[in-house]
């Protein structure tokens, strides 16, 4: 996969993993314009971030693979392997998920800071 279409896939879902208020405007109801939490973990999984993390290749300073090695274990902590996640509603309250959403915001404002995230 292109490198920058990797990264670019990576930071799409982390937008919206931080997108607290997007989440609330679309889970409860139903809408399908940001992916369910299943997605989320499902697509980060299928785009690899932890192998992206680790390549010499992606234009990351260590602070922001930090970061992101931070968001990955937030959310291995919320939902380890194997444990099933809990409904959309469920989790929008949940201080667990706030922290995840925390470190998602938090990789995104490094990635923004070194102009690799609009």
């Amino acid at each position: 996969m292109d490198l920058d279409v990797w990264k670019d896939n990576i930071i799409d879902i982390i937008c919206d993993i931080a997108d607290k208020k997007k989440q609330e405007e679309s889970w409860p109801v139903g809408k399908d314009d940001i992916p369910s939490i299943i997605e989320m973990y499902e697509l980060l999984e299928d785009f690899r971030i932890e192998e992206f993390l680790a390549s010499k290749d992606n234009n990351l300073t260590d602070q922001q693979v930090k970061l992101g090695k931070q968001l990955v274990e937030a959310m291995s902590e919320y939902s380890p392997p194997g444990k099933e996640l809990p409904d959309e509603e469920n989790v929008l309250n949940d201080p667990r998920w706030n922290k995840v959403r925390f470190a998602a915001t938090e990789f995104l404002e490094s990635l923004k800071r070194e102009g690799l995230h609009a």
